[in-house]
């Protein structure tokens, strides 16, 4: 442990914002269902503590990638989605199946860069949502990249909070999104994150 860190906090404040990631996984299947045309199943994984270059290595290298600034926190949150999820929301909106091949490629089309600028502000909106009853917080777009090596968010040995949701559609065909948050940003809801009934809550012993 580094004293000044506070990285022993760090499994109280998962816990909380794994409550929030239950909440924001039903609101992005309410979010993909119009799209899919059919009702997909979400699930919200634990939160996790990683270092930003292990997370970066693990990551793929075409995705869909929106850097945002969530004020008050500090740090830059990141917003990733599967580049082939993007591709096959398009083709069920526009009547295909969404089991149709796709060719090896390192750019989005037109249309696919539409739909990644709206799933990503009304995921943000949402999660703002989520976050209302804890901490108001206001994002920020500041830019959209085709991968993680295009994108300096952090350095490799900062410590980043990963919340990843799992959508799976038709023929058991499964998706990941995942919000990436700096875990010094996160000290400022600490006691926000904390589940309630704890420390101060909880009433004295009338012995």
């Amino acid at each position: 442990f580094a004293f000044g860190r506070g990285d022993a906090q760090a499994p109280v404040m998962l816990s909380g914002l794994d409550r929030l990631g239950e909440k924001l996984g039903r609101r992005i299947r309410a979010l993909i269902e119009p799209i899919s045309g059919i009702r997909p199943h979400v699930v919200a994984e634990d939160a996790r503590v990683v270092e930003f270059g292990a997370w970066s290595a693990g990551a793929p290298n075409f995705c869909s990638l929106s850097i945002y600034r969530l004020l008050p926190l500090k740090g830059q949150m990141l917003l990733c989605m599967d580049a082939t999820m993007i591709s096959t929301l398009v083709d069920c909106f526009y009547g295909g199946l969404g089991n149709r091949a796709l060719p090896a490629r390192g750019e989005f089309t037109p249309t696919e860069d539409r739909l990644i600028a709206r799933l990503s502000e009304t995921i943000m909106a949402r999660m703002v949502e989520c976050w209302s009853e804890v901490l108001p917080l206001e994002p920020g777009l500041l830019l959209r990249e085709t991968g993680i090596g295009f994108a300096a968010a952090a350095q490799p040995a900062d410590q980043m909070v990963v919340q990843r949701f799992r959508i799976t559609l038709p023929d058991n065909i499964r998706y990941e999104l995942e919000l990436v948050y700096p875990l010094d940003g996160l000290q400022a809801a600490e006691q926000c994150l904390t589940p309630a009934g704890i420390a101060d809550d909880q009433m004295p012993d009338p012995a």
